[in-house]
């Protein structure tokens, strides 16, 4: 088992997540019957009859909240948490578990989590209908298994930790999740999936700079996007955004569900405009430190009105849409600057990653693999001006493209793709197990198969 309410102490360790967790309250806690419990403060009714010897956790302490149970010859400990929404720029659902996710790691020492992708539920769940579960291998002294999972209310994101050893046998973990999956029920207002006018100009409010926020118009509705602007011709920038985004979903297999909010663009009217709102953002010193156009800002887009540059603009959406809808901004730079350059690009902007290639002058994919090169390569550059490796973007394209596009492994990169949504950032043998597990090669054959596609590409 892990160690008993990891999550808690997880939540209040610090993290890339700055969620802050509140309990509701314990008073309002209700039994409706063997194990039912209801939130009325919340509107959340949690169904947990369905595990054995159900019964309160003496070791919680707020905010922790949990229960003991049992399940198929498994001990199990569950936690609930709530998270304030008005202080934490959550979207959808996921981005609830994949914060609770992300802050176990460190706390899950010495054991370590191998989680899977997030999935998505439809029902009610919540003001987003959706709840996104998560499970993880326990590996370590004790093995065992965690499931996460959570969605969001109107004033808060809750999440409910199902962690349990020994593992379970496959039909028994397949009964407890689909027991899990049907466990929650909210009985408030669904939320408006394209944004209410208020919410709109409240969200460009909170990060926009104050000669923006005077001119801001009304926002513009897309069938992916929301448009929050102050220019008064957005409908054009509106129409590319869409075609971008049937141009990257080509590439990553996520299915865009239904009652999805949509994903907030910021529009600025011109460069300065922009690099003002980033230089405050990111702390910089001055907007002319600023030497890029667009930026992904995790659960937004920014971006400017007289941003002409495609690949630019591809370069960035695809980051948007990996962090929010294929929910896979992890791994290492080589999966995740492969992806993303290899959308903003066409085949022949590769051809000096093909031509070393060519010449036997490729990066060994181990290195690609090592986000320390890419550090240190950067730092060469910048020393330098030159290097004599051909550039770590376009050679990682390279590679998505000979995963993507080549005869005998264009059928399973989807599924590759789908893999490695679960690996956690930096941890290089899961990226390579997961290449493995999906296609059958190791490093070398993967690389005697990749130069063969450079040396025979056109």
């Amino acid at each position: 088992m892990l160690v008993p309410f990891l999550l808690v102490a997880a939540l209040a360790a610090p993290s890339t997540h700055t969620f802050q967790d509140k309990p509701s309250k314990p008073s309002a806690d209700a039994e409706k019957g063997p194990g039912v419990v209801a939130m009325p403060d919340l509107g959340l009714t949690l169904d947990l009859s369905f595990l054995e010897k159900l019964a309160p956790d003496p070791d919680a302490k707020p905010p922790a909240r949990g229960w003991t149970a049992a399940f198929a010859g498994s001990e199990l400990r569950l936690q609930f948490g709530t998270i304030d929404l008005a202080k934490n720029r959550f979207h959808e659902p996921e981005d609830v578990v994949e914060g609770v996710r992300d802050a176990t790691f460190e706390a899950a020492e010495p054991d370590y989590l191998a989680f899977e992708p997030v999935r998505a539920v439809r029902g009610p769940f919540g003001a987003a209908p959706i709840l996104a579960i998560a499970r993880a291998d326990v590996e370590g002294t004790e093995k065992g298994e965690l499931f996460l999972m959570g969605s969001l209310l109107d004033k808060v994101g809750w999440y409910l930790s199902a962690d349990l050893s020994p593992p379970l046998a496959p039909e028994a973990r397949a009964r407890l999740t689909k027991s899990l999956e049907g466990c929650a029920k909210w009985s408030g207002k669904p939320r408006d999936p394209k944004w209410t006018d208020a919410e709109a100009k409240a969200y460009f409010d909170a990060l926009a700079p104050a000669e923006a926020r005077k001119k801001y118009e009304k926002p513009l509705r897309t069938d992916h996007f929301i448009v929050l602007s102050a220019h008064s011709s957005a409908n054009q920038f509106g129409k590319k955004l869409e075609t971008w985004y049937a141009e990257i979903k080509k590439v990553l297999p996520f299915e865009e569900a239904k009652d999805r909010r949509l994903m907030p663009v910021l529009l600025f009217r011109h460069d300065e405009e922009f690099k003002d709102f980033y230089a405050t953002y990111a702390n910089v010193k001055s907007r002319a430190d600023v030497d890029f156009e667009s930026w992904c800002g995790g659960d937004w887009y920014a971006t400017h009105f007289d941003n002409d540059s495609e690949y630019d603009n591809r370069m960035e959406l695809t980051k948007f849409l990996l962090i929010n809808r294929m929910r896979a901004w992890g791994a290492n730079n080589w999966f995740r600057n492969g992806l993303r350059e290899y959308c903003a690009t066409r085949a022949n902007e590769r051809d000096a990653a093909i031509r070393a290639a060519k010449k036997n002058r490729a990066t060994p994919l181990d290195k690609l693999f090592d986000d320390k090169a890419w550090g240190a390569r950067l730092r060469r550059m910048d020393k330098t001006g030159v290097d004599h490796e051909a550039d770590y973007w376009e050679q990682s394209a390279v590679w998505i493209e000979f995963l993507r596009e080549s005869k005998e492994s264009k059928a399973k990169f989807p599924a590759f793709v789908l893999a490695i949504a679960g690996v956690a950032d930096g941890d290089v043998d899961r990226v390579k197990s997961t290449l493995k597990s999906v296609f059958g090669w190791d490093v070398p054959e993967l690389e005697k198969r990749w130069m063969e596609h450079c040396k025979t590409r056109k």
